[in-house]
């Protein structure tokens, strides 16, 4: 897509296929997004943006599973971004009346493509050494086919960002090894 070599990304990362991506978003907007886009694309040197295509959704997610289905199709998606649980849930994060239809819309959103939940989780999962959890109910993890943990371990005055990702679970294979990524910038903040 676009130039990127899969050998940028680290395992698993690099092993998906190559396509559109479709990004399902609820809170923030597509001006916001695409100014993103355009600043990783420029910082890693692409000379045209990736397929990505933008939909806002308001929650409760659980109303758009036709919707996003037929998004998902319409574009030929290989990759789904849903940012975030959080507020995509609409409901009681606690409750499995909200949980479960929220997964089950995410689960169903189109074969042959995989999908990404973004959650976040609660401050007490951001200290070191606590194994944090997504959200409330725990629908939402036993629903997940895998997690990821990224954790931020730099100082906030640093001039770079430093990621440790970490698998929590693998529901239908082995558990990938951890990986970090320390992400610097030029001084304009553009690559």
């Amino acid at each position: 897509a676009g130039g990127l070599s899969n050998s940028l990304l680290p395992e698993p990362l690099n092993a998906m296929g190559w396509g559109p991506v479709i990004y399902f978003d609820a809170e923030t907007n597509k001006a916001t997004q695409r100014r993103r886009l355009e600043r990783i694309a420029g910082a890693l040197g692409l000379d045209d943006l990736p397929p990505v295509f933008y939909r806002s959704l308001r929650p409760p997610l659980a109303n758009y599973g036709s919707l996003i289905r037929g998004y998902v199709a319409e574009v030929g998606a290989v990759f789904a971004v849903f940012d975030s649980l959080t507020f995509l849930a609409g409901g009681d994060l606690n409750s499995t009346e909200t949980s479960v239809p929220t997964m089950n819309v995410i689960g169903e959103a189109g074969e042959g493509c995989t999908k990404l939940a973004i959650a976040h989780h609660g401050k007490a999962g951001r200290e070191n050494g606590a194994r944090p959890s997504a959200l409330g109910s725990g629908a939402f993890e036993f629903k997940a086919r895998s997690i990821w943990v990224i954790r931020k371990v730099n100082d906030e005055d640093s001039d770079h960002i430093d990621q440790v990702w970490s698998q929590t679970k693998g529901s239908d294979e082995r558990l990938h090894r951890g990986f970090g990524l320390r992400l610097s910038f030029n001084e304009a903040n553009t690559s």
